[in-house]
């Protein structure tokens, strides 16, 4: 990672396969849970920054209203365990553009992840159904589900 770092140039497809490899947290039932979020990196000081857009906030710094800040929003994959940790194991992370819709972007998302969770090993035929969960930042387009992970 660090040499790919150091060129300037990491294989962003491979990174997301090693990330699938490894051991991947489970829930109590020994299901594969995957959470969804969209949340938002806020860069109001940065006006020659491309790309960013206007992110809803909830109230901060003592406001107690909501509020519109430049940045840029970013989907979030992890895999959960259960009980009380807060520990969780990031499997992908993409900037949403301007003329993205965050539904299409994060289906795309999450089934790019269960398929190299697949072919890498981290799930098996036979294994119980993937367990997903979102909060897509409020949005209405987005929902818990259980993913139906293909057959054979």
């Amino acid at each position: 990672m660090y040499d790919a770092l150091h060129r300037g140039n990491v294989d962003v497809p491979r990174l997301r396969q090693v990330l699938a490899s490894l051991p991947m947290p489970q829930a109590a039932d020994r299901r594969l849970v995957l959470a969804v979020d969209v949340s938002h990196w806020l860069r109001p000081d940065a006006p020659t920054s491309a790309d960013r857009r206007f992110c809803h906030v909830y109230g901060r710094s003592g406001r107690s209203s909501d509020q519109l800040v430049l940045g840029w929003p970013y989907s979030f994959v992890a895999a959960l365990e259960s009980g009380r940790t807060s520990w969780c194991q990031l499997l992908d992370a993409v900037r949403l553009g301007p003329a993205d819709d965050v539904a299409e972007v994060t289906a795309a998302q999450v089934r790019r992840v269960v398929m190299d969770l697949i072919e890498m090993g981290g799930w098996h035929f036979g294994d119980r159904d993937t367990a997903t969960t979102s909060t897509c930042a409020g949005s209405r387009s987005c929902a818990d589900s259980t993913w139906n992970t293909p057959s054979a």
